[in-house]
């Protein structure tokens, strides 16, 4: 595989999973190279917020060098975590079977199951007190990347995730976007440069999920976000849970995660739900606010 779809310092686990092992020589600074003035300024967090492993569900068609501005923080925030990336596209969405995904998933399970097990990793026992999991998940992408994730390892038979907090930035979208959100949301993930070339296959798609909730059909993307916030066995409701979002994104409306978050923090044994309604775009309020995203990330963990 080439190296532009490489994540620097991470090793191919599959078509879809990434891994960055930390090493004795690593340090907050790794990440050489990679370094941006979004993350430049980041220390680490305190010891009582250090986590194993730290999960993040790109969003459909992230490129490396856009999902390495994140994992470059995380290097900076937390030097001896693990990080492991589940990487999407829209065909999950779409016509993918879970199947299919959760069979690429296997070896992010293993990684999973290995932090679940405490294991005595030099990189983290021996070097710094770093407890449980971090899960980010960036749009509808990524929440189908974590339900395919959950749900695997209900087949397998494994414990239930159990993240110490969840991140969401940029979803869950309610399925009933308008038109102009659709379209949004398929250029956000084709090159310019195919954007007319592909107009036709999108009004053919656009076309298929009107029917499908014309029919009452419940589509992939509501079900996935209904399944990864209401369902126990998957995020237990004690999990502390923050949602980003954006008038300005024309891709997920801002109601539809405020609509999520309402919904969220009515639930009985949910002990922490943190909004910030930032003024970026799609995906983009990290590059917009470095500062208050990462803060947010240290206040869901305190």
């Amino acid at each position: 595989m080439s190296s532009s779809h490489l994540i620097p310092g991470f090793t191919r686990l599959s078509s879809t999973t990434s891994l960055y092992v930390p090493t004795l020589s690593t340090t907050f600074a790794n990440g050489q190279g990679n370094t941006t003035n979004a993350t430049a300024s980041l220390a680490p967090l305190p010891a009582s917020q250090q986590c194993d492993l730290v999960i993040i569900c790109a969003w459909a068609n992230a490129l490396p060098k856009h999902i390495a501005k994140y994992t470059t923080a995380y290097q900076h925030l937390m030097p001896y975590a693990r990080i492991l990336v589940l990487e999407s596209a829209m065909g999950d969405l779409i016509y993918r079977s879970h199947a299919s995904q959760r069979a690429s998933l296997q070896s992010a399970l293993d990684v999973v199951a290995a932090t679940q097990k405490h294991s005595n990793d030099i990189t983290t026992s021996h070097l710094a007190k770093t407890h449980g999991m971090f899960l980010h998940i960036f749009s509808n992408g990524g929440i189908n990347a974590a339900v395919q994730l959950t749900s695997a390892m209900q087949d397998r038979g494994a414990p239930p995730l159990r993240p110490r907090a969840m991140l969401i930035d940029s979803a869950p979208s309610r399925g009933n976007d308008t038109y102009a959100q659709f379209m949004g949301a398929m250029r956000a993930t084709i090159p310019a440069n195919l954007h007319l070339l592909a107009w036709p296959i999108l009004v053919l798609v656009y076309a298929y999920f009107w029917t499908m909730q014309a029919c009452g059909m419940e589509l992939t993307m509501v079900a996935n976000a209904r399944r990864l916030l209401d369902i126990e066995e998957l995020v237990p409701q004690t999990t502390p849970v923050g949602f980003v979002y954006s008038e300005m994104d024309q891709v997920v409306a801002a109601d539809d995660v405020r609509w999520y978050a309402s919904k969220v923090k009515q639930q009985q044994n949910r002990k922490k739900v943190l909004e910030w309604c930032a003024d970026g775009k799609h995906v983009g309020h990290m590059a917009k606010d470095p500062v208050r995203y990462w803060i947010l990330v240290g206040h869901l963990l305190s």
